[in-house]
């Protein structure tokens, strides 16, 4: 089957998402089944690790589950092959493979997220494609395109401000070189302040603490229920490049993200590119005019 064909006129009852990667491509990936007709969710399913347990009951998809219980309850060490060593990754994914082909593909079609080598390997095991990398290079426009082109209906990306007047400030990545400094935090409060919102840093108990004075600051247990129950009653949220811009987007609300790096326009949310929402950093500072947009954007929401 060609990615470019409907699905509805294929011969493949369900196409079988492949996700066993880190959270914040699940968050996206389940995003965008989202978007589809949920007689049609249903009929789609998503493999995923152990290590996505507690993320899929915070999410709860409509979409079918099918869980691979690898031998380490982690991101496998194939998709990380500089950091974990080469050892590990084999040893990883003979483990996934051997426990995916398992699995009954016979009127299935595989998608990922790209076709790299890893990929073409698992997609020995069935019928299978990658999303459209023609649109652009960006995963969320990507997985629009593609099921776009596979379905009768895809709805858009929601995004609606939240109750009450608090902005979610999240300065910290599970790679700390993503992280938001201290003067970045405190010009970020600062215009929220003058802008008229209640900034709040919101920080886990596994990261580093942020202390701010006259700002407030929660330290929240490590909850993937809890983050996304503080996001859902903010207004808004600025973060890092981390998994809080992901689940924001899932929730449907607004983030603008600060990033160190321009790769990260790749995996912005729709409404953070299409807006250009989204800014880099140094040790220094940010482009505070682009972040002030993005508020008077919020003040205004209704009129815009």
């Amino acid at each position: 089957m060609s990615i470019m064909a409907p699905y509805k006129s294929s011969n493949f009852k369900r196409v079988s998402f492949f996700c066993l990667k880190a959270f914040g491509d699940l968050t996206i990936t389940l995003n965008a089944i989202s978007l589809l007709d949920e007689k049609i969710q249903n009929d789609i399913r998503c493999i995923v690790g152990g290590h996505h347990n507690n993320l899929i009951n915070a999410l709860m998809p409509k979409c079918d589950i099918t869980f691979i219980k690898l031998n380490v309850n982690e991101v496998p060490a194939f998709y990380d092959v500089r950091e974990r060593g080469l050892f590990s990754a084999a040893t990883s994914f003979i483990d996934a493979f051997a426990k995916v082909r398992k699995l009954d593909f016979s009127s299935d079609l595989l998608l990922f997220d790209k076709m790299g080598l890893r990929e073409k390997l698992f997609g020995l095991l069935s019928n299978s494609c990658s999303l459209d990398h023609t649109s652009n290079n960006n995963i969320y426009t990507q997985y629009r395109a593609t099921l776009t082109r596979m379905f009768d209906s895809v709805s858009e990306w929601p995004c609606k401000q939240g109750p009450g007047n608090r902005i979610l400030i999240f300065p910290n990545a599970r790679k700390t070189f993503r992280n938001l400094n201290v003067d970045i935090i405190k010009a970020v409060a600062e215009s929220c302040l003058l802008a008229g919102f209640e900034p709040v840093v919101y920080v886990l108990n596994n990261e580093r603490n942020i202390n701010l004075k006259g700002i407030l600051t929660i330290r929240a247990p490590v909850s993937f229920a809890n983050t996304i129950d503080a996001i859902s009653n903010s207004r808004a949220v600025i973060s890092c490049d981390s998994l809080p811009m992901h689940l924001s987007a899932y929730i449907g609300r607004p983030v603008f993200v600060i990033t160190p790096y321009s790769i990260t326009k790749n995996w912005l949310p729709q409404f953070t590119l299409e807006n250009n929402y989204w800014t880099f950093f140094d040790d220094l500072s940010f482009k505070r005019e682009v972040l002030d947009s993005f508020l008077n954007r919020l003040r205004f929401w209704d009129s815009v």
